[in-house]
């Protein structure tokens, strides 16, 4: 079954960063960008089902909420960047029923070096912008845009849809009149594709974007319960606590601490006066 990721839902400009061997990974999908560069080996990578090989010295980019599998047969050192939508506006608000048509690109080892330390290591929002847009123009410079017409298509759609509405009171009937199949078809796809149901792939939306609103915001919980589409408080807390594992308030509590320990690790050092001229 595929995987559909919340902890990438995007609703900041945030990124993961991984260094894997030999990675395998199941079929997921997420809101999120995502950068592979293979250093060593190779993998094989199914994306909408299309499998294609990353090679040493090749980079890929997945589109946001495109499904893909991650699968090395024999050996592969990959560095692996999942980022936010928004750290490339523009390039993405062009995005719409289209897809690359070759998504792996050559970047040489040379190149890929000056380009790591601000893709992986900056505290730079800009600096980190502008290797993502470098990546961007490699990309568009080697490949053109196709129509998006995969079997998995109706997947995506269903997505998109929840994303974008999950903060009404959304149900199974509006879904199916936007997608023009019957209640009992959509269903059947979800279940199908993800194992699971639309109720609790609503929830995982309205909580992800809790989740940031907590971390980000002074909103009251019964606030945010209200502006991420729960009907009232309880609801919202109990479908919290299953999901996360804690209620709203420790989440936050949890978020301040780690916020605070991030800002005193930040904190400059003073000069090593021994070691002045």
């Amino acid at each position: 079954m595929m995987q559909l990721e919340g902890h990438h839902s995007g609703e900041r400009l945030d990124f993961q960063a991984y260094h894997p061997e030999s990675l395998r990974y199941p079929e997921h999908l997420h809101r999120c960008f995502e950068f592979l560069y293979c250093r060593q080996g190779e993998t094989t990578l199914s994306i909408n089902q299309k499998k294609f090989t990353l090679q040493a010295e090749e980079f890929a980019l997945i589109f946001p909420y495109q499904p893909h599998e991650i699968m090395t047969i024999e050996y592969s050192q990959l560095d692996v960047l999942v980022f936010s939508p928004e750290f490339i506006e523009d390039f993405y608000a062009k995005l719409g029923g289209v897809k690359f048509e070759n998504p792996i690109f050559s970047l040489k080892k040379k190149r890929y070096q000056r380009l790591f330390p601000s893709l992986f290591e900056t505290s730079s929002l800009y600096e980190r912008k502008a290797a993502l847009y470098e990546l961007l123009s490699i990309a568009e410079k080697s490949t053109i845009f196709v129509p998006s017409n995969d079997n998995k298509q109706i997947v995506t759609q269903i997505i998109l849809y929840i994303e974008g509405h999950f903060k009404e009171n959304l149900t199974m009937k509006q879904l199916s009149e936007h997608l023009g199949y019957s209640d009992v078809h959509v269903s059947k796809i979800i279940s199908t594709n993800f194992d699971n149901s639309f109720p609790n792939i609503l929830n995982h939306a309205r909580v992800n974007y809790a989740c940031y609103l907590l971390s980000n915001t002074h909103q009251t919980v019964t606030t945010i319960a209200d502006s991420s589409g729960f009907q009232n408080v309880r609801s919202f807390n109990r479908n919290f606590k299953k999901i996360m594992g804690r209620t709203p308030k420790e989440f936050r509590d949890q978020a301040k601490q780690e916020e605070c320990c991030c800002a005193q690790q930040e904190q400059p050092h003073e000069p090593n006066k021994t070691k002045e001229k």
